[in-house]
Protein backbone atom coordinates (compact mmCIF):
# COMPACT_ATOMS: atom_id res chain seq x y z
CA UNK A 1 0.00 0.00 0.00
CA UNK A 2 1.68 3.41 -1.28
CA UNK A 3 2.68 5.76 2.15
CA UNK A 4 -0.30 8.57 3.02
CA UNK A 5 0.50 11.81 3.42
CA UNK A 6 -2.21 13.78 5.92
CA UNK A 7 -2.89 17.45 3.88
CA UNK A 8 -3.16 19.19 7.02
CA UNK A 9 0.71 17.99 7.76
CA UNK A 10 1.70 19.26 4.54
CA UNK A 11 0.31 22.59 4.92
CA UNK A 12 1.90 23.15 7.85
CA UNK A 13 5.20 23.52 6.14
CA UNK A 14 3.86 26.86 4.02
CA UNK A 15 6.70 29.14 4.80
CA UNK A 16 8.87 26.71 2.64
CA UNK A 17 6.64 27.29 -0.13
CA UNK A 18 7.10 30.73 0.37
CA UNK A 19 10.51 31.42 0.78
CA UNK A 20 11.18 28.75 -2.41
CA UNK A 21 8.55 31.14 -3.97
CA UNK A 22 10.71 34.56 -3.18
CA UNK A 23 13.38 32.60 -4.18
CA UNK A 24 12.22 31.72 -8.07
CA UNK A 25 11.06 35.42 -8.19
CA UNK A 26 14.64 37.41 -7.20
CA UNK A 27 15.88 35.45 -10.05
CA UNK A 28 13.19 35.91 -12.43
CA UNK A 29 13.38 39.60 -11.96
CA UNK A 30 17.16 39.49 -12.30
CA UNK A 31 16.79 38.17 -16.01
CA UNK A 32 20.71 38.10 -15.53
CA UNK A 33 22.70 36.66 -18.74
CA UNK A 34 24.76 35.51 -15.86
CA UNK A 35 22.73 34.07 -13.64
CA UNK A 36 24.35 31.71 -10.81
CA UNK A 37 26.16 28.51 -12.42
CA UNK A 38 22.86 25.87 -13.10
CA UNK A 39 20.63 28.52 -12.46
CA UNK A 40 19.78 29.95 -15.36
CA UNK A 41 16.33 27.63 -15.52
CA UNK A 42 15.22 29.67 -12.27
CA UNK A 43 15.35 32.92 -14.55
CA UNK A 44 13.25 31.36 -17.32
CA UNK A 45 10.55 29.57 -14.86
CA UNK A 46 10.87 32.40 -11.66
CA UNK A 47 7.34 33.66 -12.69
CA UNK A 48 5.98 30.72 -11.15
CA UNK A 49 7.32 32.37 -7.81
CA UNK A 50 4.07 34.41 -7.91
CA UNK A 51 1.39 31.69 -8.57
CA UNK A 52 2.76 29.76 -5.53
CA UNK A 53 2.55 32.92 -3.63
CA UNK A 54 -1.59 33.06 -4.96
CA UNK A 55 -1.81 29.43 -3.97
CA UNK A 56 -0.56 29.53 -0.64
CA UNK A 57 -2.61 32.75 -0.24
CA UNK A 58 -6.03 31.46 -0.99
CA UNK A 59 -4.95 28.53 1.75
CA UNK A 60 -4.44 31.50 4.32
CA UNK A 61 -7.45 33.04 3.76
CA UNK A 62 -9.34 29.58 3.78
CA UNK A 63 -7.89 29.40 7.47
CA UNK A 64 -8.68 33.03 7.91
CA UNK A 65 -12.38 33.26 7.21
CA UNK A 66 -12.30 29.61 8.96
CA UNK A 67 -11.61 30.80 12.20
CA UNK A 68 -14.05 34.16 11.49
CA UNK A 69 -16.32 34.38 8.47
CA UNK A 70 -17.32 38.32 9.00
CA UNK A 71 -16.28 39.97 5.81
CA UNK A 72 -15.87 43.14 7.31
CA UNK A 73 -13.24 41.29 9.88
CA UNK A 74 -11.41 39.61 7.72
CA UNK A 75 -10.56 42.66 5.07
CA UNK A 76 -9.19 44.40 8.38
CA UNK A 77 -6.84 41.39 9.11
CA UNK A 78 -5.63 41.82 5.80
CA UNK A 79 -5.06 45.14 6.18
CA UNK A 80 -3.03 45.05 9.54
CA UNK A 81 -1.14 43.00 7.62
CA UNK A 82 -0.07 44.53 4.36
CA UNK A 83 -0.97 48.09 4.83
CA UNK A 84 1.84 48.98 7.53
CA UNK A 85 4.73 47.80 5.47
CA UNK A 86 3.13 48.46 2.21
CA UNK A 87 2.68 52.10 2.38
CA UNK A 88 5.99 52.98 4.72
CA UNK A 89 7.48 50.92 1.12
CA UNK A 90 5.18 53.68 -1.06
CA UNK A 91 6.17 56.37 0.52
CA UNK A 92 9.96 55.27 0.30
CA UNK A 93 9.38 54.47 -3.33
CA UNK A 94 7.30 57.65 -4.77
CA UNK A 95 9.63 60.04 -3.03
CA UNK A 96 12.38 58.30 -5.63
CA UNK A 97 10.07 58.84 -8.36
CA UNK A 98 9.06 62.18 -7.71
CA UNK A 99 12.63 63.22 -7.18
CA UNK A 100 14.16 61.26 -10.05
CA UNK A 101 11.03 61.05 -12.45
CA UNK A 102 8.87 63.59 -11.75
CA UNK A 103 5.91 61.52 -10.80
CA UNK A 104 2.28 63.16 -10.45
CA UNK A 105 0.15 63.14 -7.13
CA UNK A 106 -2.50 61.28 -8.57
CA UNK A 107 -0.55 58.77 -9.30
CA UNK A 108 1.18 58.70 -5.40
CA UNK A 109 -2.72 57.63 -4.35
CA UNK A 110 -2.83 55.10 -7.10
CA UNK A 111 -0.03 53.38 -6.05
CA UNK A 112 -0.76 53.84 -1.94
CA UNK A 113 -3.84 52.68 -2.79
CA UNK A 114 -3.14 49.60 -5.03
CA UNK A 115 -5.07 50.62 -7.92
CA UNK A 116 -2.83 52.94 -10.32
CA UNK A 117 -2.19 49.49 -12.35
CA UNK A 118 -5.78 50.14 -13.53
CA UNK A 119 -5.50 53.62 -14.95
CA UNK A 120 -5.10 54.13 -18.41
CA UNK A 121 -1.94 55.14 -18.63
CA UNK A 122 -0.48 53.11 -15.90
CA UNK A 123 3.13 54.00 -16.40
CA UNK A 124 3.69 55.05 -12.41
CA UNK A 125 2.38 51.81 -11.75
CA UNK A 126 4.81 49.98 -8.96
CA UNK A 127 3.81 46.91 -9.47
CA UNK A 128 0.43 44.96 -10.88
CA UNK A 129 1.26 42.13 -8.00
CA UNK A 130 -0.42 44.99 -5.37
CA UNK A 131 -3.47 45.15 -7.35
CA UNK A 132 -3.72 41.27 -8.15
CA UNK A 133 -3.21 40.80 -4.48
CA UNK A 134 -6.31 42.88 -3.32
CA UNK A 135 -8.61 41.68 -6.23
CA UNK A 136 -7.90 38.45 -4.45
CA UNK A 137 -9.00 39.57 -1.05
CA UNK A 138 -12.31 41.01 -2.53
CA UNK A 139 -13.19 37.76 -3.85
CA UNK A 140 -11.59 36.02 -0.85
CA UNK A 141 -15.12 35.44 1.10
CA UNK A 142 -16.91 34.31 -2.26
CA UNK A 143 -14.34 31.62 -2.45
CA UNK A 144 -14.56 30.53 0.19
CA UNK A 145 -18.49 30.36 0.35
CA UNK A 146 -18.62 28.35 -2.77
CA UNK A 147 -16.37 25.93 -1.76
CA UNK A 148 -17.74 25.39 1.55
CA UNK A 149 -21.10 24.53 0.25
CA UNK A 150 -20.30 23.00 -3.46
CA UNK A 151 -19.32 20.01 -3.83
CA UNK A 152 -15.74 18.79 -5.08
CA UNK A 153 -17.34 18.23 -8.30
CA UNK A 154 -19.72 21.57 -8.79
CA UNK A 155 -16.09 23.83 -6.98
CA UNK A 156 -14.15 21.98 -9.50
CA UNK A 157 -16.44 23.25 -12.18
CA UNK A 158 -15.81 26.97 -10.49
CA UNK A 159 -12.57 26.14 -11.06
CA UNK A 160 -13.06 25.60 -14.73
CA UNK A 161 -15.30 28.46 -14.79
CA UNK A 162 -12.18 30.94 -13.62
CA UNK A 163 -9.82 29.41 -16.22
CA UNK A 164 -12.01 30.02 -18.81
CA UNK A 165 -12.91 33.27 -17.90
CA UNK A 166 -9.66 34.39 -18.88
CA UNK A 167 -9.47 33.59 -21.99
CA UNK A 168 -11.52 36.48 -23.44
CA UNK A 169 -8.95 38.86 -22.11
CA UNK A 170 -5.98 36.93 -24.31
CA UNK A 171 -3.90 39.90 -25.95
CA UNK A 172 -4.85 42.34 -22.54
CA UNK A 173 -1.73 41.62 -20.65
CA UNK A 174 -3.36 44.11 -17.54
CA UNK A 175 -6.10 41.79 -17.11
CA UNK A 176 -4.94 38.64 -18.12
CA UNK A 177 -1.85 38.29 -15.48
CA UNK A 178 -4.40 38.80 -12.74
CA UNK A 179 -7.71 37.16 -13.80
CA UNK A 180 -5.04 33.47 -14.89
CA UNK A 181 -3.95 33.57 -10.96
CA UNK A 182 -7.64 33.80 -9.58
CA UNK A 183 -8.13 30.08 -10.79
CA UNK A 184 -4.72 29.12 -8.86
CA UNK A 185 -5.92 31.39 -5.42
CA UNK A 186 -9.15 29.27 -5.89
CA UNK A 187 -7.52 25.80 -5.98
CA UNK A 188 -5.73 26.90 -2.72
CA UNK A 189 -9.11 27.18 -1.26
CA UNK A 190 -10.15 23.60 -2.61
CA UNK A 191 -7.07 22.60 -1.43
CA UNK A 192 -7.02 24.38 2.49
CA UNK A 193 -10.95 22.44 2.77
CA UNK A 194 -9.97 18.72 1.94
CA UNK A 195 -6.88 19.38 4.74
CA UNK A 196 -10.02 20.51 7.20
CA UNK A 197 -11.84 17.06 6.24
CA UNK A 198 -9.07 15.34 7.51
CA UNK A 199 -7.81 14.27 3.29
CA UNK A 200 -4.64 12.96 2.24
CA UNK A 201 -2.49 12.21 -0.20
CA UNK A 202 -0.59 8.90 -1.23
CA UNK A 203 3.11 8.84 -2.62
CA UNK A 204 1.54 7.83 -5.89
CA UNK A 205 -0.50 10.68 -6.30
CA UNK A 206 2.60 12.89 -5.28
CA UNK A 207 4.29 11.38 -8.21
CA UNK A 208 1.89 11.94 -10.76
CA UNK A 209 1.11 15.32 -9.78
CA UNK A 210 5.28 16.12 -10.14
CA UNK A 211 5.28 14.57 -13.20
CA UNK A 212 2.55 16.62 -14.46
CA UNK A 213 4.03 19.64 -13.19
CA UNK A 214 7.36 18.93 -15.30
CA UNK A 215 5.30 18.16 -18.10
CA UNK A 216 3.60 21.59 -17.78
CA UNK A 217 7.30 23.08 -17.49
CA UNK A 218 7.99 21.60 -20.56
CA UNK A 219 5.18 22.82 -22.29
CA UNK A 220 5.90 26.38 -21.35
CA UNK A 221 9.17 26.40 -22.53
CA UNK A 222 8.27 24.45 -25.76
CA UNK A 223 5.34 27.71 -26.41
CA UNK A 224 8.41 30.28 -25.24
CA UNK A 225 10.33 28.68 -28.48
CA UNK A 226 7.20 28.65 -30.30
CA UNK A 227 5.66 31.98 -29.83
CA UNK A 228 8.84 34.04 -27.93
CA UNK A 229 6.93 37.25 -29.01
CA UNK A 230 3.74 36.32 -27.54
CA UNK A 231 4.81 35.43 -23.79
CA UNK A 232 2.83 38.00 -22.17
CA UNK A 233 -0.05 38.60 -24.13
CA UNK A 234 -1.30 34.97 -24.05
CA UNK A 235 -0.50 34.07 -21.06
CA UNK A 236 2.10 31.25 -22.31
CA UNK A 237 3.78 31.34 -18.82
CA UNK A 238 0.51 31.71 -16.84
CA UNK A 239 -2.26 29.13 -18.33
CA UNK A 240 0.32 25.94 -16.78
CA UNK A 241 0.87 27.06 -13.25
CA UNK A 242 -2.42 25.41 -12.07
CA UNK A 243 -0.54 22.10 -13.01
CA UNK A 244 2.80 23.13 -12.04
CA UNK A 245 2.03 24.55 -8.42
CA UNK A 246 0.15 21.94 -6.61
CA UNK A 247 3.23 18.93 -7.39
CA UNK A 248 6.23 22.23 -6.12
CA UNK A 249 4.44 22.81 -2.95
CA UNK A 250 3.75 19.42 -2.07
CA UNK A 251 6.95 17.61 -2.84
CA UNK A 252 8.49 20.89 -0.88
CA UNK A 253 6.57 19.93 2.10
CA UNK A 254 7.98 16.09 1.49
CA UNK A 255 11.16 16.89 1.14
CA UNK A 256 11.53 19.28 4.03
CA UNK A 257 9.15 17.73 6.88
CA UNK A 258 12.14 15.69 6.59
CA UNK A 259 14.80 17.75 7.69
CA UNK A 260 12.47 20.19 9.96
CA UNK A 261 14.63 19.91 12.80
CA UNK A 262 17.70 21.71 11.06
CA UNK A 263 19.58 24.80 10.44
CA UNK A 264 18.41 24.81 6.73
CA UNK A 265 14.92 24.54 7.54
CA UNK A 266 15.08 27.31 9.71
CA UNK A 267 16.65 29.39 6.92
CA UNK A 268 14.59 28.57 4.91
CA UNK A 269 11.50 29.45 7.26
CA UNK A 270 13.08 32.74 8.02
CA UNK A 271 13.13 33.96 4.58
CA UNK A 272 9.95 32.58 4.21
CA UNK A 273 7.96 34.91 7.24
CA UNK A 274 9.96 38.05 5.19
CA UNK A 275 8.68 37.78 1.32
CA UNK A 276 6.46 40.60 1.07
CA UNK A 277 9.43 42.74 2.46
CA UNK A 278 11.47 41.01 0.20
CA UNK A 279 9.37 41.29 -2.52
CA UNK A 280 8.54 44.97 -2.16
CA UNK A 281 12.37 45.81 -1.96
CA UNK A 282 13.64 43.49 -4.72
CA UNK A 283 11.13 44.90 -7.66
CA UNK A 284 12.35 48.68 -6.59
CA UNK A 285 16.13 47.42 -7.05
CA UNK A 286 16.12 45.80 -9.84
CA UNK A 287 12.81 47.30 -12.29
CA UNK A 288 13.71 50.74 -10.94
CA UNK A 289 17.13 51.58 -9.30
CA UNK A 290 19.23 49.21 -11.53
CA UNK A 291 17.15 50.23 -14.13
CA UNK A 292 17.95 53.94 -14.38
CA UNK A 293 21.41 53.37 -12.93
CA UNK A 294 22.63 50.17 -14.48
CA UNK A 295 26.22 48.74 -13.53
CA UNK A 296 27.93 45.68 -15.00
CA UNK A 297 26.72 42.18 -13.98
CA UNK A 298 28.76 39.66 -12.42
CA UNK A 299 28.64 36.84 -9.93
CA UNK A 300 29.69 39.77 -7.38
CA UNK A 301 27.11 41.79 -8.14
CA UNK A 302 24.26 39.76 -8.24
CA UNK A 303 24.91 38.33 -5.23
CA UNK A 304 25.29 42.24 -3.66
CA UNK A 305 21.83 42.65 -5.14
CA UNK A 306 20.50 39.58 -3.22
CA UNK A 307 21.73 40.61 -0.02
CA UNK A 308 20.69 44.23 -0.45
CA UNK A 309 17.45 42.94 -0.86
CA UNK A 310 17.59 40.60 2.05
CA UNK A 311 18.83 43.61 4.25
CA UNK A 312 16.54 46.07 3.01
CA UNK A 313 13.42 43.96 3.48
CA UNK A 314 14.67 43.59 7.54
CA UNK A 315 14.99 47.13 7.64
CA UNK A 316 11.64 47.59 6.21
CA UNK A 317 10.12 45.34 8.73
CA UNK A 318 11.23 47.09 11.54
CA UNK A 319 10.10 50.47 10.47
CA UNK A 320 6.84 49.37 9.87
CA UNK A 321 6.78 48.51 13.61
CA UNK A 322 5.39 52.01 14.11
CA UNK A 323 2.43 51.79 11.52
CA UNK A 324 2.17 48.07 13.00
CA UNK A 325 1.34 48.93 16.34
CA UNK A 326 -0.98 52.12 15.98
CA UNK A 327 -3.31 49.54 13.94
CA UNK A 328 -3.21 46.71 16.63
CA UNK A 329 -3.88 49.95 18.98
CA UNK A 330 -6.91 50.83 17.07
CA UNK A 331 -8.00 47.53 17.09
CA UNK A 332 -7.26 46.98 21.05
CA UNK A 333 -9.44 50.10 21.32
CA UNK A 334 -11.86 48.84 19.50
CA UNK A 335 -12.57 45.46 21.03
CA UNK A 336 -12.21 47.26 24.50
CA UNK A 337 -15.30 49.69 23.47
CA UNK A 338 -17.18 46.44 21.84
CA UNK A 339 -16.98 44.72 25.45
CA UNK A 340 -18.44 47.63 27.19
CA UNK A 341 -20.80 48.17 25.36
CA UNK A 342 -22.02 44.12 25.76
CA UNK A 343 -21.47 44.75 29.39
CA UNK A 344 -24.04 47.41 29.23
CA UNK A 345 -26.57 45.43 27.02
Amino acid sequence: MSKQYSIKELLKHRCIWMAAAIILILFFHAESEVGFPGLSFLSKYGHYGVDIFFFASGIGCWFSLSKNQETVSFFWRRVKRIMPVYLTFIVIWSAFQIITSKMPAGSILGNALGVEFFRKSNKWNFNWYISGMWISYLLAPLFYSCVKSLSKAKSAAVLLFLYILTIPFIGYVPYLIILTRLSVFYLGFMTAESAEKGESVTLVQIIIMDIIAVVAIILTGVLYNAFPEHKFDWGLGWYPAIAVVPGICVTLSVLFDKISKTKIYDIFAFVGKYTFEIYLVHVFLFEFILAKYPIPTNYGTEFLAYAVSLVCALALNKIAYIPTAFLRFISGQKKTVNVKEKRKG
